[in-house]
């Protein structure tokens, strides 16, 4: 209840990592070793997944001190133990290839594969710890991999499921941050009522320049420049006649 800092990090095909702090005087640093585990728990007292504690970290803020407990998932266990010696096979299904891999320990068990990514494949493996060597069929027949929190490994062709579960603003949703790239935007010019003759408008004959600093002290307009004259608008008379405040009109250098 004093943790503070908290974050759970789980990405496609990683370990999934949890980090938290606590007081250097919290009394449940006597339980929190190197090794033991952390469950999480949802609001609803389920678990949402179980950690293996990695070495911690002190840190000082001001006259404040603190530690931070590290935990990778379950599936880091499979890092610890190494494939002794050269493994091969070749057109053997990747149900019978993981079973094979999972035999060098006996914590973990194959939860299953989709019946559509089990399929035969050739593998070498050699020097390899057994998570390494799960990623490695799983680049041959695509999918995701997890391990639950029974110490079962699966690899599925598509995580979650649709219940018609919303995200609503200001419900189920904190907050919206949307970024915008002003070197990636582009604004369209739509040409209204082509003209005849000299008059045309044509649109391979625009390009826009930016003239507002030699032109005027009103930096609040752009200038297009078109090649002629033009009667760009309805009672257009003169240059920068009749067009909105912010269009300027000029003729194109000589």
């Amino acid at each position: 209840d004093r943790a503070y800092g908290i974050s759970y990090s789980a990405r496609l095909n990683e370990i999934p990592q949890l980090r938290f702090n606590l007081p250097v005087d919290d009394l449940k640093w006597a339980e929190i070793q190197y090794g033991r585990q952390v469950w999480a728990y949802g609001r609803d007292g389920v678990i949402i997944n179980k950690f293996r504690i990695a070495p911690r970290h002190t840190s000082r803020d001001g006259g404040k001190i603190s530690e931070e407990v590290e935990a990778d998932q379950l599936a880091s266990y499979l890092t610890d133990t190494i494939i002794p010696s050269e493994y091969q096979v070749d057109d053997r299904l990747a149900s019978s290839v993981l079973g094979d891999i999972l035999a060098y320990q006996s914590g973990f068990t194959l939860g299953g594969i989709d019946a559509t990514l089990d399929k035969a494949i050739n593998i070498t493996l050699s020097d390899e710890n057994l998570w390494a060597a799960i990623m490695a069929v799983r680049e041959q027949i695509g999918g995701y991999v997890y391990v639950d929190t029974s110490w079962q490994v699966w690899i599925k062709g598509s995580l979650g499921q649709n219940i018609g579960q919303e995200l609503r603003y200001r419900k189920s949703l904190q907050g919206v941050e949307r970024t915008i790239d002003p070197t990636q935007l582009v604004t369209p010019l739509y040409a209204r009522g082509a003209g005849e003759g000299i008059n045309r408008l044509d649109l391979d004959d625009l390009y826009p320049t930016n003239q507002e600093g030699i032109e005027g002290q009103d930096a609040s307009y752009g200038y297009l420049t078109l090649p002629g004259d033009y009667t760009c608008y309805k009672d257009w008379a003169a240059l920068g006649a009749a067009l909105p405040l912010h269009v300027k009109v000029s003729k194109a250098p000589a």
